[in-house]
């Protein structure tokens, strides 16, 4: 009986140990983390979309809330003029999370462009949500337009359809949003 309570102590020491070890190490590389993603991933995705701005849009960002969800936003301004916002949304892909930075003009409320932030799905195949033709799909679109003109990819359905549904995202919240966007960052 003794052997068997000294191994759960020694098991629950153990655990508790190990636990603390992986708290800590979440909680310290969660900045490090967050900071190669916003300079890594994010703001080479923004910059592809809008090829001139005058600010950092990384460093400007905020995060509002929509219907209980945090969403970033990374304002894009010419001098001291909101000229256009970007934010990434995700939607489950085949193998997993598919994500989008999305660009709108504030002024015609127009997708300016697109591009993959995040990508689990088969490679050769639902890769091709990172082609150029199907990308150049969204620009110049409304916010508004329900996207139904956007073509999926033979053979990469799941992947350009979670693509599309990260745009539709996107594209609600920047509607509800806009006002306040413009507010915020003006």
């Amino acid at each position: 009986m003794k052997e068997m309570v000294r191994m759960v102590v020694t098991l629950t020491i153990l655990c508790v140990l190990s636990g603390g070890v992986l708290s800590f190490l979440k909680t310290y590389t969660a900045p490090l983390i967050e900071s190669q993603e916003l300079n890594l991933v994010q703001g080479p995705a923004i910059a592809s979309i809008f090829p001139s701005y005058t600010n950092n849009p990384v460093a400007e960002r905020k995060t509002f809330q929509v219907d209980s969800t945090s969403v970033v936003i990374f304002p894009i301004k010419e001098g001291d003029t909101l000229t256009g916002v970007a934010m990434e949304q995700t939607s489950p892909g085949y193998s997993g999370a598919l994500g989008a930075m999305v660009g709108f003009a504030i002024e015609s409320d127009t997708i300016v462009g697109v591009n993959v932030t995040l990508f689990k799905d088969t490679a050769g195949i639902g890769s091709r949500v990172y082609d150029e033709t199907f990308r150049k799909q969204f620009n110049s679109l409304q916010a508004n337009e329900d996207l139904s003109s956007v073509d999926t990819l033979s053979g990469a359905t799941v992947s350009s359809s979670s693509f599309i549904n990260s745009v539709k995202k996107a594209a609600t919240i920047y509607l509800k949003l806009k006002q306040q966007m413009i507010a915020d960052f003006s």
